[in-house]
């Protein structure tokens, strides 16, 4: 056996020799940054070894880590082994899976609530010599009397019932799902009825405490997802959890400990316990919602990409692992495709896309895009995989969206570089939306080509190990002292050309199915906390989105969690969201014609260069 202790804090755990400092950090209860699901290759999992014998580098780590890193002892969690007695390595604040902030909540038009839990308060006769009826068939006529036909009772309305109903003379307040009781409370009791919305991110989950009569949110949290340490996109934990058999339940245990962790804290902020949530919404891409309901996962993984079902489930919370009522309901809406879920369908259910006018584009930025068309003949949904470049991650110096993450950049007139942090701290890296102000603004200075080139020799260019870089800040550790400096470099060009590309091939190929371009869009919503805090002008100067006016782009947050609460509260709402899962197109862009074409085109960075290029491969 090896202890391996992690410096600063001293987290130790006992592990097989061997075990990779990943695995440790892990059974530690450390988040190391792990984008790449542990082959090595994004560099992100950094460590020094300060003591103890660990395996000699491999070509991953050659690969990642310069001469010199490796010379101080810096090495890749995922790669480095634990041999002897004990190990102790030091990890620097950037390894770490960071705290960053989260869009709860977006724009939400009104709606009426339509809960599918109810109150009736029922006054019900009380037992009596000669009258040998049963507690619970004295409240079933009680209740059809007022034309409720009461089917099964929970089992913890059942052990309350007799308790209840002795202890007001025969007045009850019954709490329904449809025709089941779900629970009994007092008739002076007039607690709202709880009911949890959960967003579940490939990053970050979003759960909102909300009163299921009226609709409103009472409490809202934000967390990372806990299987980030696993991979950074869904391609790289769908990997993960095919390596064996328990590595699926592993992800899966680990998300409802997360929700449910979540859940007491809400709770308990709201005064109220877990038990007094009687319904829950849960939505996500296929993939998370696959595994949080614990269905296989290959078919998900290799073409043709077919999710195991796709049409709504209603699942006893319990079953779930959720702690609830134990007679509550989960409410998992359909998921649209292997790679469009339901946290899509929630948000063209809450931008109210499907009653727009004219054509209207959906976007639902983030790792993996969703894109939805709307046009007088339907709606048409695709996926584009644009990678972890807008998280922060494949960046040199990218990080997510925590505090000293540059968030805006801008270039003057006369050269002078200004930026601003997430909360106004000192710089420690860059975020992806502000790698894409970065990029924007070197467009307009003329310091990066169409073609995604640096220009050597204009403002803010330098040159660090052999590459071209555009200096934004100085960048500062923990300790507040900088050192060195926040670059954009030529290879972080490209990756965020490959995800913007991704992006606006997807934009175009929806349009190009639809026999449509760029200049017939009246309207495109950005949804989603990253579409929350980009510049649209600054995706339209990277040729990101086609050149509109400014009105006609509106910026709804987070809109899968909304149409989560939506549906959360109102049975209408989730009709009206079958119908939509029933008649939405999927557009599968890798089989697309000229896909690889219509990419290769939209990584470009000029509009005109775009179009020019668009011109030559779209269909007469």
């Amino acid at each position: 056996m090896t202890r391996v202790v992690f410096q600063p804090g001293g987290h130790s755990v006992e592990a097989e020799e061997g075990v990779t400092l990943m695995q440790a950090a892990r059974e530690a209860g450390l988040a190391l940054e792990n984008q790449c699901g542990g082959l090595g290759t994004c560099g992100k999992c950094k460590v020094l070894v300060l003591r103890g014998r660990v395996g000699p580098p491999g070509p991953a780590e050659m690969e990642a880590l310069s001469r010199l890193e490796l010379e101080q002892g810096l090495r890749l969690a995922c790669q480095t082994r634990a041999l002897g007695n004990r190990v102790e390595a030091l990890v620097p604040p950037r390894s770490l899976v960071m705290e960053q902030r989260y869009q709860l909540e977006g724009a939400s038009t009104a709606f009426r609530p339509q809960p599918p839990v109810t109150r009736r308060m029922v006054k019900v006769d009380l037992p009596a010599l000669g009258d040998a009826r049963s507690d619970l068939e004295r409240l079933r006529q009680a209740l059809t009397a007022q034309g409720v036909r009461l089917g099964e009772p929970g089992l913890d309305a059942l052990r309350k019932l007799p308790e209840t109903l002795r202890g007001d003379r025969g007045e009850i307040q019954a709490l329904l799902r449809g025709s089941r009781l779900l629970d009994l409370r007092p008739p002076a009791d007039r607690r709202p009825l709880y009911g949890l919305a959960v967003d579940l991110g490939t990053s970050k989950i979003a759960l909102i405490l909300t009163d299921l009569e009226s609709g409103a949110a009472a409490e809202t949290a934000g967390l990372m997802n806990p299987q980030l340490p696993f991979g950074e996109d869904v391609v790289s934990r769908l990997d993960y959890a095919l390596r064996g058999k328990g590595q699926a339940r592993r992800l899966r245990e680990i998300v409802v400990e997360a929700v449910n962790r979540a859940t007491r804290d809400l709770c308990g902020r709201a005064g109220i316990r877990p038990r007094d949530i009687l319904e829950v919404s849960l939505v996500g891409n296929t993939a998370m919602h696959h595994i949080f309901l614990g269905l296989p996962l290959r078919q998900l993984a290799f073409s043709p990409y077919v999710p195991a079902v796709s049409e709504a489930l209603d699942i006893r919370a319990a079953d779930l692992g959720l702690e609830t009522l134990p007679g509550a309901i989960a409410h998992l809406p359909a998921p649209l495709a292997g790679y469009v879920g339901s946290d899509h369908l929630a948000a063209v259910l809450a931008s109210r896309l499907y009653r727009e006018k004219g054509v209207c584009l959906l976007a639902d930025l983030g790792t993996n895009t969703e894109l939805a068309l709307k046009t007088p003949q339907g709606i048409t949904c695709c996926s584009c995989a644009s990678g972890p470049a807008f998280e922060g991650g494949s960046l040199r110096h990218g990080m997510r969206a925590a505090e000293g993450a540059v968030e805006e950049v801008r270039i003057t007139p006369e050269g002078e570089i200004r930026y601003s942090t997430v909360g106004g701290k000192e710089p420690l890296g860059i975020c992806g939306s502000g790698a894409l102000e970065a990029l924007a603004a070197m467009r307009e200075a003329g310091t990066v080509e169409p073609g995604g080139r640096i220009i050597p020799g204009r403002p803010g260019v330098t040159k660090e190990d052999d590459e071209l870089g555009f200096r934004i800040a100085r960048r500062h550790v923990r300790s507040g002292k900088p050192r060195g400096w926040v670059t954009l470099s030529q290879r972080d060009v490209r990756e965020l050309q490959k995800a913007k590309g991704a992006v606006r091939a997807g934009i175009e190929m929806l349009l190009d199915h639809a026999g449509l371009t760029a200049a017939d869009l009246d309207k495109v919503i950005l949804a989603g906390a990253f579409g929350n805090y980009l510049d649209p002008a600054s995706l339209m100067e990277i040729a990101m989105l086609p050149p509109l006016p400014l009105r006609r782009i509106v910026q709804v947050g987070n809109a899968a969690g909304v149409g989560a609460r939506e549906m959360l509260c109102s049975m209408r709402a989730r009709r009206r969201a079958q119908r939509l899962a029933a008649e939405m197109r999927y557009l599968e862009l890798a089989t697309y014609p000229r896909a690889e074409l219509f990419f290769a085109s939209c990584m470009l960075l000029s509009e005109e260069a775009l179009q020019s290029f668009l011109r030559k491969w779209r269909r007469p």
